[in-house]
């Protein structure tokens, strides 16, 4: 067999270069393999004690949305909650919540009760304060029992979502952060027990270090993210700003390098150590909720809100005739074309959604429920026929919505993405 050489000239080694630099040239220009939306949050889980409920209703809206996580870093009861849902126990965590009261969170004594009902004279006070002097603390012996049942430390070891938490020890004075690698086999209720031990309970000691709650310093260990690994971060915030949440947030977080999201309760979340099914429920459901909002799935910002457009839908439904008495009662020049009365509707709100919030907090309408736009139309109006007679009043705005209410035939109905958000937040209310 003859071997020929190949006569190399300028212009082969020029189509050898074209060749080579081709395929380079199309894989750094087309930028990376995969979108900023796919990659996944690192969440942080902040503390607040029996405000955590909250935390399980997020974790729920991120998995209905498929949002994806690749960590979670949690701090007090944020830990007790990330180790539970990085173990993959979603239902174990809300069952936690659920069957969760004061007894089988701590030993209750007089001194613990009254401290709970805020019912000190001064006489009982100074008992009490006797009482956890020498007791050293609230012993929360039934806490440790309880995360002994619903935590599975291999589970957790062996979830692909990363897990780490913050305590405070009081031995260095210095709040530490421990990733999973970090805690001894076995030890992990341990560490968590130390992560959440609240400054009124008994201290939680390890290795003859003693520690406190670590949300006593920082609440939401923006620190425990690697930047090159998220570049995405939630902070589930549980309205609980500690000295370190306060820096960072008055250095508007710059010395991050990641984008930073929160989500915190848009009501009052309760007491610290108000541990009560019914509290829970309220939470979850809350957390579920303003997760949507911040993700889009919903809207509003006094009220949960979906089903946007159905001012517009209501009225384009009516015949030419029924639009003119309508836009009659708004007291503008008769027109048949919604656009037209758009700038009369805004003269309230600056978008119909926020109308309808106006009217619905004037009409005292509970906000903390779920309403498409028509069902909060439905009720403003309802509270508007139905006014007392010493409080008779008219409002143009009210007469139109209470026209397109009685004479409208549009139903909204919502697509199949959304039944499901509404079907799991109606389910809370079970």
């Amino acid at each position: 067999m003859i071997i020929r050489a190949e006569r190399v000239t300028f212009g082969t080694v020029i189509k050898k270069i074209k060749l080579i630099m081709i395929p380079v040239f199309i894989l750094f220009t087309a930028g990376p393999l995969y979108s900023a939306e796919n990659e996944s949050y690192a969440v942080l889980l902040g503390g607040g004690g029996a405000r955590g409920a909250y935390e399980i209703g997020v974790w729920k809206a991120l998995n209905d949305m498929d949002i994806e996580i690749g960590a979670v870093y949690g701090v007090s009861v944020g830990a007790i909650n990330g180790a539970v849902l990085v173990a993959g126990e979603y239902s174990l965590a809300e069952n936690l919540w659920l069957h969760i009261r004061n007894d089988n969170v701590m030993v209750m004594t007089d001194s613990v009760e009254s401290l709970l009902e805020g019912s000190f004279s001064f006489s009982a006070l100074t008992v009490a304060a006797e009482n956890f002097i020498s007791e050293g603390g609230i012993d929360v012996s039934p806490l440790e029992d309880l995360l002994d049942r619903y935590i599975d430390e291999q589970a957790v070891r062996n979830s692909s979502i990363e897990f780490g938490l913050a305590s405070y020890s009081l031995s260095d004075m210095t709040e530490k952060y421990y990733y999973l690698e970090d805690i001894p086999e076995g030890e992990l209720v341990e560490y968590i027990l130390a992560s959440a031990n609240f400054p009124l309970f008994q201290r939680q000691m390890i290795g003859g270090e003693k520690f406190v709650d670590g949300g006593i310093y920082k609440n939401l260990v923006i620190d425990m993210v690697d930047p090159a690994r998220f570049s995405k971060v939630l902070a589930v915030s549980l309205d609980l700003l500690m000295p370190g949440d306060i820096i960072d947030f008055a250095s508007d977080y710059k010395e991050y390098e990641h984008n930073v999201e929160f989500i915190s309760p848009s009501f009052d979340p309760g007491s610290l150590l108000d541990f009560k099914p019914e509290n829970a429920l309220r939470l979850m459901q809350m957390g579920y909720l303003d997760c949507l909002r911040h993700f889009g799935k919903i809207s509003g910002s006094r009220y949960y809100i979906y089903g946007e457009g159905t001012i517009r839908q209501m009225f384009e439904s009516l015949s030419s005739e029924q639009r003119k008495t309508a836009v009659e009662l708004l007291e503008i020049p008769a027109v048949t074309e919604y656009e037209k009365i758009l700038p009369e509707l805004r003269k309230m709100a600056g978008s119909e959604a926020e109308l309808l919030e106006v009217y619905a907090v004037l009409s005292g309408i509970e906000r903390e429920d779920l309403f498409s736009e028509q069902e909060l139309i439905s009720k403003i109006v309802d509270k508007y026929i139905n006014r007392f007679s010493y409080k008779v009043y008219y409002d143009r705005y009210l007469d139109f919505l209470s026209y397109l209410a009685l004479e409208s035939d549009y139903k909204y109905r919502p697509d199949e993405e959304l039944s499901r958000y509404i079907d799991h937040s109606a389910g809370f209310q079970e």
